[in-house]
């Protein structure tokens, strides 16, 4: 169960220290992308909670999560969670606007960020429930090859200074 963390986002990194502390039960946890020094200075550090630090390629990093997860608390960070789905893992964001199409094209499940027992409870829906994660893996891997490929990004821009003209 791991999270990157962005060193210039603060937002949301108690949340995720929260989580692993409380739901220590659940699995193991990780995270990458910020170092153990810049982690501390948000929160104390869990003795389950393995911090990788900054990654030169944070998609080899990804590889390895059977689940990622978002805690951020307002906008959300849906280019991460695009990894992630490409990747392989099951996306569990926090319940933001900005999550909002991941979740209704069933490509990510949501979570109250503000609740230990909600991610617990979405986590243990998703383990027991191998029709659900099918479903997400699935969804997620059309989203990213359908929506999220270079061609759709191309004509998508082309478009934009098509109709900015």
């Amino acid at each position: 169960i791991g999270a990157y963390l962005r060193p210039e986002n603060t937002r949301g990194h108690e949340i995720f220290l929260k989580i692993a502390k409380e739901a220590a039960k659940q699995g193991r946890f990780t995270c990458a992308g910020i170092s153990r020094h810049q982690l501390a200075s948000v929160g104390a550090i869990p003795e389950n909670l393995e911090v990788v630090g900054p990654v030169a390629d944070p998609q080899t990093w990804l590889y390895s999560l059977d689940i990622f997860v978002s805690t951020v608390p307002g906008d959300g960070q849906v280019p991460d969670a695009l990894e992630a789905m490409a990747a392989g893992a099951v996306c569990m964001l926090s319940n933001v606007p900005a999550h909002d199409r991941l979740h209704q094209q069933h490509a990510a499940v949501l979570f109250d960020h503000r609740s230990v027992e909600s991610f617990t409870t979405t986590l243990n829906d998703l383990r027991n429930d191998a029709a659900l994660r099918d479903m997400v893996l699935g969804n997620s891997r059309y989203m990213i090859e359908r929506f999220f490929n270079i061609e759709a990004h191309k004509k998508n821009i082309i478009e934009l200074y098509r109709t900015s003209l």
